[in-house]
């Protein structure tokens, strides 16, 4: 009993001499606040790049929602065309369609462009296209093979730059139903 009578009594010294102590040292401090600064700085470069990556992730959303409406449109058109006035160029084609109308495609504007339909814009102002490249093909026609034109068109989103910017660079081959 005595030797636990002694530990108890060397603890509440220890105690005693704790609380007069009166709080932390400005090296304890300092090292705290160190260390949850570094924290926030890891958290908010995480949240940051998070936020990056969603901004990428939206724009190459939009470039390939206005890519695939400008296809789509100009592949209904062309597979149902009645022919293709030859020779098309890199960044125009042109056709005649179902109602016998000569019509076409184009690429507007050079680096900062977009892909009209005669005067209609079939990709919005917040997508540009680069029409300094070969958009249309048009491979030579043999007769009793269908004719094909190659579309290859290669798009941005005209608001994002740098890590949250995104090229986006589609291809279709279209086989027209009528020859």
């Amino acid at each position: 009993i005595y030797k636990m009578a002694n530990a108890l009594s060397q603890m509440s010294n220890v105690k005693c001499q704790m609380s007069k102590r009166g709080g932390y040292s400005i090296v304890e401090l300092l090292v705290v606040v160190t260390v949850f600064t570094f924290l926030a700085i890891i958290a908010t470069q995480a949240v940051v790049l998070t936020l990056r990556g969603s901004r990428k992730g939206e724009s190459l959303i939009s470039v390939r929602e206005n890519l695939d409406y400008a296809f789509a449109v100009m592949e209904r058109q062309l597979r149902s065309a009645r022919s293709i006035v030859y020779p098309c160029t890199p960044g125009s084609i042109i056709y005649e369609d179902s109602d016998r109308e000569i019509t076409n495609f184009s690429c507007e504007d050079g680096a900062s462009g977009y892909i009209a339909s005669d005067s209609a814009r079939l990709t919005s102002s917040d997508v540009v296209v680069d029409c300094t490249q070969t958009i249309f093909t048009c491979p030579v026609a043999v007769p009793g093979v269908a004719p094909t034109v190659l579309i290859t068109v290669t798009a941005y989103d005209a608001d994002s730059q740098g890590i949250e910017g995104a090229s986006v660079t589609t291809s279709s081959r279209i086989l027209l139903r009528a020859y």
